[in-house]
């Protein structure tokens, strides 16, 4: 049996078997909330974004809607709201780890320019240090971070002016030192149309990737994958159907192989990638042993943890319907964990923190938050198939 810790008034339970045993209610909220991001990262540092929907009521005009954004970091064995780290950091602030160096990135108006603020700090005790090498353009921004190889990495997009009406390309920076940076040579964008990038990835043989998409003459977007070679990024589109939109949103080398996350029209998918290709993966086998019925299975954002990997996604079968965790020793066989979620259709992100593994859940009415301890020990003990 192994203990789930319960944070930020969510339920808490414990992992026993194949199931979740609910030992308290969560705590009411007046307002909404929803985790947004949670990179993995060394407990001493790891934080994550809350989003949290606000509710007015203004005379003679109605409700007024709005959204605040907070970071979250480990208390104990709780979740606790935090200021802003580094104090400038006041809105959606994508971050990047490196043991417990720490890199913090965001974008804000500056004059007339939309530029990209950053600072990075080696250690939670050091101060942090503003970021230079932006600015070259009237705008840009940064979407994704990531540290892979020992380089850290700023993925974003830019046009000429704030008030261009020429649509905004991806493009990527990079830094040694996470303090001094310079634009990445790279394929990033057909032409004069739009692009994308959305987060990194180390990929099989120590090679840097990026995902997100592009868009079409068509005006769709389309799946792309950025494979850093000799320097510079080479761009690869998903081959789709005319009119079918697609996008990747993360990606993860499993066993050797690079598997890309994303969706197809209004499905999630996944793929596989080579130098010859993509190629669409099926949905994995899940280990024997269990009664998984007839029923649909989605799998969402593999990623590695210790021990191997995880997915978050849902199951429509007996004997559970609803929210579900993945777990796979190798990324070919998987075991499900049913999340005692308030609402069946709550959606759920993952991050690795340290040995452990959070999951955070989101719904239309509140967020909930569980905690794994020792990840690669519930893997090792899960059944296998025969």
């Amino acid at each position: 049996m192994v203990g789930v810790r319960g944070a930020l008034g969510s339920t808490l339970g414990q992992l026993a078997g194949a199931g979740w045993t609910t030992l308290s209610a969560p705590a009411g909220t007046e307002q909404v909330t929803a985790f947004r991001s949670a990179p993995s990262a060394d407990p001493q540092v790891w934080k994550a974004d809350v989003q949290r929907a606000h509710f007015e009521q203004i005379e003679g005009i109605g409700w007024d809607r709005w959204l605040a954004l907070n970071s979250v970091a480990l208390s104990g064995d709780a979740l606790a709201v935090v200021p802003p780290d580094p104090p400038e950091a006041t809105m959606w602030t994508p971050r990047a780890y490196s043991g417990t160096a720490e890199l913090a990135v965001n974008s804000d108006v500056v004059g007339s320019r939309l530029t990209i603020l950053g600072w990075q700090r080696p250690a939670p005790d050091q101060p942090w240090v503003p970021a230079t090498g932006f600015g070259a353009e009237g705008w840009e921004q940064a979407t994704a971070a990531g540290n892979l190889g020992g380089l850290w990495l700023i993925g974003g997009g830019h046009r000429a002016q704030v008030t261009s009406t020429a649509p905004e390309q991806a493009m990527i920076w990079y830094s040694a030192d996470g303090v001094t940076w310079a634009r990445a040579d790279g394929d990033f964008a057909q032409e004069d149309r739009a692009s994308r990038i959305v987060g990194f990835c180390a990929a099989p043989g120590g090679q840097r990737a990026a995902v997100g998409d592009v868009t079409t003459t068509a005006g769709t977007r389309q799946a792309a994958l950025w494979i850093e070679q000799d320097g510079r990024w080479q761009r690869n589109e998903l081959p789709t159907d005319s009119g079918r939109t697609s996008t990747f949103t993360s990606c993860v080398d499993v066993a050797g192989t690079l598997v890309v996350n994303g969706s197809m029209g209004s499905g999630v998918e996944r793929w596989s990638w080579s130098p010859t290709g993509f190629a669409e993966q099926d949905m994995p086998p899940i280990a024997t042993g269990r009664d998984n019925g007839a029923g649909t299975r989605e799998f969402r954002d593999v990623a590695a943890v210790p021990g191997g990997y995880v997915a978050t996604g849902r199951l429509d079968a007996a004997p559970h319907t609803g929210p579900v965790v993945w777990l796979s020793a190798d990324g070919q066989h998987w075991q499900w964990l049913a999340l005692p979620a308030d609402r069946p259709d709550a959606w759920s992100i993952v991050a690795g923190v340290g040995g452990d593994l959070l999951v955070l859940s989101s719904s239309a009415t509140g967020s909930q938050a569980w905690r794994i301890p020792d990840i690669a020990s519930v893997i090792a003990a899960m059944p296998t198939s025969s």
